[in-house]
């Protein structure tokens, strides 16, 4: 399994070289039968106690009989395991006009996978600790790890009063991303998904004229007389109203001006953030890091966010690239 990961986290690296998509090349592979779709999703990297521990076992095993290629094509798995979380804060300083020192970073998640709180071998534990030698102000919210937890993890590797000074834990991700250079996603949490956002057709309209290509936002040819699965009719040349099962636009809904804050978002949804809020509290230019690819790009670009996912090129620069 954890070679898996590795594998495809290394032809993410690629992906995001020649400008393609990670998450279509992983489809295209899984449709083999021979391979399957499984564990095939690029990320910030594995963690967890086994993974690791149990590959470096193998390296032990085999030079323990003198097998070094053996070792070293194990070993290699780990290797990339350290290479792609130090790719991906390379990627979140560089953005930053290659310095952290004194910049606010929220990051979204600790724990090493969703619905736990279980931080051993946590690809954030990696993150963090290498923004925080850059001296950048961290403040991180997981709804299920402690505070105490977070700092005992970072204490291994750095002073207390480096801790006290860059790292604060929040209540809740709206104070960690208040002012924020950069929203950095660590843990799959379902919380940090998109699917609660729902765009106006003048949004997705912005979008469309930004990206003519991309098939997520072409237009429909449907029959004036056709019905949505909401029962609201729909135009002959409606928008694409869903994506995946993700509604990008909303039904029948006006068009409302070109206005991040007219997004629309799920209030009775209390199961999902409300990105909507964040893009009003962070500074521009809205950098969004995702390493666990959760959210919806389109969605979040809507909302002027510049979003950088794993194995997928950055969202175009449309304004300078300063930290304000």
């Amino acid at each position: 399994l954890a070679q898996r990961i590795s594998s495809i986290n290394s032809l993410s690296a690629l992906c995001e070289s020649e400008g393609a998509d990670i998450s279509e090349l992983a489809y295209a592979v899984g449709l083999d039968e021979r391979i399957g779709p499984k564990f095939l999703k690029a990320s910030v990297g594995f963690g967890g106690s086994c993974f690791k521990k149990d590959v470096l076992n193998l390296v032990y095993m085999a030079e323990s009989r003198h097998l070094t290629e053996v070792a070293n094509y194990w070993r290699a798995v780990v290797d990339i395991n350290e290479y792609q979380k130090e790719r991906f804060t390379k990627r979140i300083i560089r953005s930053l006009n290659n310095t952290l020192n004194s910049k606010k970073i929220a990051v979204l998640g600790y724990a090493y996978k969703k619905d736990t709180g279980d931080t051993r071998e946590s690809a954030a534990i990696t993150v963090i600790g290498q923004m925080i030698s850059e001296n950048a102000r961290v403040h991180i919210y997981d709804p299920k790890v402690k505070e105490s937890q977070i700092k005992q993890d970072l204490l291994a590797d750095h002073r207390p009063e480096t801790i006290d000074r860059c790292v604060t834990v929040c209540n809740d991700p709206y104070t960690a991303c208040d002012k924020a250079a950069a929203v950095v996603i660590l843990t799959e949490w379902d919380y940090f998904k998109t699917d609660g956002l729902i765009l106006p057709p003048a949004l997705f309209e912005k979008l469309a004229s930004r990206d003519p290509e991309n098939p997520r936002l072409k237009r429909t040819s449907t029959s004036s007389s056709e019905t949505n699965s909401e029962g609201t009719g729909s135009s002959s040349e409606g928008l694409q109203p869903k994506v995946h099962d993700s509604p990008l636009t909303s039904p029948g809904s006006p068009a409302e001006p070109l206005n991040a804050s007219k997004v629309l978002h799920n209030e009775t949804n209390e199961s999902r953030i409300d990105w909507a809020r964040v893009s009003r509290i962070v500074r521009r230019p809205r950098l969004v890091f995702d390493g666990r690819n959760v959210v919806d790009r389109l969605k979040l670009e809507a909302l002027d966010f510049h979003v950088n996912c794993i194995g997928k090129a950055s969202t175009p620069s449309r304004r300078p690239s300063r930290y304000q």
